[in-house]
């Protein structure tokens, strides 16, 4: 047997042995995490800290301890999904703001200034509103 193939061998097999013991270590931490929210919820489950219960969802319920504090008190003032409703049944669905060329959506449909959108011009699109012409006179949509 050559030099070469030795060294071939002895590569192989340090591999086989490194995914051996990757794939236990997989095994192992699949066996650690918690079953369920339900497990976790059982009377003197929830007491004790196991190495699984300390790691991520620990972090993670941090997290929404905190996030949910800095929202305490606080009212929403709307709905970021919910359409604003405004004169002739237009809808303003967002706006997407772009110094140079804005956009608008509004009734499903997507604007720029200048477009017509029914008998309307789209005159104007800022951060917060769209400004449009009925061809008499400007009225605007706005975000609220």
């Amino acid at each position: 047997m050559s030099e070469k193939d030795k060294k071939q061998i002895i590569v192989v097999a340090v591999l086989g042995i490194v995914m051996v013991l990757f794939w236990i270590n997989t095994i192992a931490g699949l066996s650690k995490r918690p079953k369920s929210a339900a497990a976790a919820a059982k009377p003197g489950v929830a007491d004790k800290e196991t190495p699984a219960s300390s790691g991520v969802s620990t972090l993670t319920d941090e997290f929404y301890r905190k996030l949910e504090a800095s929202f305490a008190g606080r009212q929403a003032v709307r709905d970021p999904f919910a359409p604003s409703l405004a004169k002739g049944g237009l809808s303003l669905i967002g706006i997407l703001w772009n110094q140079e060329s804005p956009q608008a959506v509004i009734n499903d449909q997507s604007v720029k200034v200048g477009d017509q959108i029914g008998p309307n011009k789209v005159v104007a699109i800022m951060p917060d509103k769209v400004v449009l012409n009925d061809g008499t006179s400007d009225f605007e949509l706005d975000l609220q």
